[in-house]
Formats: C-alpha cells, sequence, structure tokens
C-alpha cells in the first residue's frame, strides 16, 4: 500500500458513511493529495546526490469548494502533510525540514479546480541571521545545483562570440564533484534561490556570483561575511583565469575553461 491508499484510506476511516456525502458536490481531499504529488514531482530540486523536494504546499481551493474542507481543514491540512513526508521516503526525496500544507478558499480558482503553490523552504533556524555570524567553522557542505540552468548566449553572425563551456570544480565538501556553468550569470550562496546552493556555515547566504560579461569571466563578492578569495587574495572582482582557485570564506572550488 502507497501513500496515497494510505491516506485515501484514513480520509474513509475519518468521515465513515459521511465522507462521500461530504464531498460529493466539491473537490475530494484525494483530488489534492493527487495534485499534491503531482507538484512535489515537478518541483524536485536535484542536488549532488541528493533530491530535494518542495516542503510547503498551498492549496487554493474556489470557496464553495473550500466550503467542505472549512470544518476539518486543520485536520486534513495535518493529514496531507504527513502524505508528503510518506511520499517523499516512497520516492528517495529529502525534506528540508517538516512539510507543511495549508488549504485556503481563493474567489479567482474555478468551481471545481485545483490550484497548489509549492516551495522549497528552508527550517526557520536555518534562516536565522545570526548564521551569518559564524565565521570559519568547517561543516560538512552539499552543493545543490539548480535543475533548468539559464542558457547562455547564442553565437549569431556578425556577433560576439557565445560563452565558452566553463565549470566549478568543489575542492571542500563532495570533493571532485564538478558543476557546469551554462549561464551569464551563476549565483552561490547558502539560501535556496541560488543557483548553485552550498551548505556550509562559511559561505553567507548570497556569498557571490560567477559572471561572463565582455567575453570573460569573472567572480564577484556579494558583501559576504568571511569573504571571497581568488588564489588567497581577497577580492570584491576579479577576472578568471582557467585553475583559478576560489575560496568562498574556505570553501574551496576551481574555476576551469
Amino acid at each position: 500500500m502507497n501513500a496515497l491508499q494510505r491516506f485515501e484510506g484514513f480520509m474513509e476511516r475519518m468521515f465513515e458513511g459521511s465522507f462521500t456525502r461530504l464531498f460529493r458536490s466539491s473537490v475530494h481531499p484525494a483530488e489534492v493529495a493527487r495534485r499534491i504529488e503531482r507538484a512535489m514531482e515537478g518541483n524536485v530540486t536535484v542536488s549532488v546526490g541528493h533530491s530535494y523536494a518542495p516542503n510547503q504546499y498551498t492549496v487554493h481551493l474556489h470557496p464553495d469548494d473550500y466550503k467542505a474542507f472549512e470544518p476539518y481543514r486543520t485536520r486534513l491540512e495535518r493529514e496531507m502533510a504527513a502524505f508528503v513526508r510518506e511520499t517523499a521516503q516512497e520516492r528517495g526525496w529529502e525534506l528540508i525540514g517538516a512539510p507543511r500544507v495549508v488549504i485556503s478558499a481563493n474567489a479567482e480558482v474555478p468551481r471545481r479546480a485545483i490550484e497548489v503553490e509549492s516551495r522549497l523552504a528552508e527550517a526557520p533556524d536555518a534562516r536565522a541571521d545570526a548564521a551569518e555570524e559564524i565565521a570559519y567553522q568547517p561543516t560538512a557542505a552539499m552543493p545543490v545545483m539548480k535543475p533548468g540552468p539559464r542558457p547562455g548566449p547564442t553565437a549569431l553572425p556578425g556577433a560576439r562570440p557565445a560563452q565558452p563551456p566553463a565549470a566549478l570544480h568543489l575542492i571542500s565538501g563532495a570533493a571532485g564533484t564538478v558543476i557546469q556553468i551554462t549561464s551569464p550569470l551563476t549565483s552561490l550562496g547558502r539560501e535556496l534561490d541560488n543557483d548553485l546552493v552550498i551548505e556550509d556555515s562559511r559561505v553567507s547566504r548570497h556569498h557571490a556570483q560567477i559572471l561572463f560579461q565582455h567575453n570573460r569571466y569573472a567572480v564577484r563578492d556579494l558583501g559576504s561575511t568571511n569573504h571571497t578569495f581568488v588564489n588567497g587574495r581577497q577580492v570584491e572582482t576579479s577576472v578568471l583565469a582557467s585553475g583559478d582557485r576560489i575560496s568562498l570564506g574556505g570553501f574551496e572550488l576551481q574555476f576551469m575553461l
């Protein structure tokens, strides 16, 4: 029995004979669970050896459909969060923090339609500003590269040359891992909205950027706590050459063309 079947069975037991009657003319909780499952599948963030599923979901229902859910909303939200956790376990996906599901009424959603917003959010303690004050305390790091990176420019007749292929070779953390650079701007840091997410306490939430401008690559520090270094020299912005070693507060990478 998979997570969805267990959820459907629980709903039947929870409402017993009134289950079908309550949701006969409205959205069925199992339909919501299936939509959440699809949102999980479509928004998995793939990292080096890890796959992270979204851990926060907002379900939008038409107000008339929401009425059937409202008396049981707290219980349903809790059970749907448990469904997210079980589904992630079955699929081999990881969750950052406890899953959370919120069911809300939205007049812009058509009758009997279901809209689900999902996002991968850090646990509250990981977002605390105090984390930025940690200076030079090495921890195990796992870089995460978001799927579907922005494509680099394509060369046209008479145009400037296309962006040459480049890569970052990890020296710290998952040493030996190679991250391809395919965008004119690649952001690096601890926060989940970066292109390359590095889970290391020495790295700031938005630490640095790798840029391709004027037919050359450069690294730019974003006012990080522990600074950015190229070949041991602290920099704000520095043009990169193949083989240069970049240090993000002590987390080491090597730039390669």
